[in-house]
């Protein structure tokens, strides 16, 4: 969701930025027909999260797009802290900030004029050809596909993840 967040921004206030870092992210659904069927899907899970919150995690987090090669350690405490948001908040971040709510910025992605670094895991297929389409549509973009991880590069590669942003933080100068 960040990342539909920060290109609404460099799309609309281009002023407030130096750089942009987007990992795992995407430019969001193009189809109409699909969007719609997303806001359908993220409006039941919502419902969900609202009703069996537990049970949503739970269910959530054995979709492909989250299996990684963390430790059981490190999966307890990240599943530790997903237990202890707030289910309303979430619901309502997922309505508001969901794939099928926020609008598909694609066509506009070539108006985005700060360097912007990509960063997506190897495993994470589906995100690694979205980030490959945004590196050919962002002309002041680098794609970094990163080894051995999935959609959680940051927790599943941290040192490379590390290295990647202070390469890009060195190489334009951001403070």
């Amino acid at each position: 969701m960040g990342a539909r967040l920060a290109l609404q921004i460099a799309l609309t206030r281009p002023d407030l930025l130096e750089g942009l870092i987007l990992e795992s992210g995407t430019f969001g659904i193009e189809d109409e027909t699909e969007q719609q069927a997303r806001q359908a899907l993220d409006a039941s899970r919502a419902d969900q999260i609202m009703g069996n919150f537990e049970g949503f995690l739970d269910e959530w987090n054995t979709k492909p797009l989250f299996q990684s090669l963390l430790s059981k350690e490190q999966l307890a405490s990240i599943n530790e802290v997903q237990k202890n948001q707030n289910s309303t908040w979430m619901a309502n971040s997922l309505l508001g900030f969901g794939t099928g709510t926020m609008p598909c910025v694609r066509r506009n992605l070539s108006n985005i004029v700060c360097p912007t670094q990509l960063i997506v895991g190897e495993q994470d297929t589906k995100f690694c050809h979205i980030n490959q389409t945004m590196n050919r549509e962002i002309s002041s973009s680098t794609l970094s596909i990163v080894e051995n991880s999935n959609h959680r590069v940051h927790l599943e590669q941290p040192i490379k993840c590390a290295e990647i942003l202070k390469i890009f933080i060195h190489k334009h100068q951001l403070s």
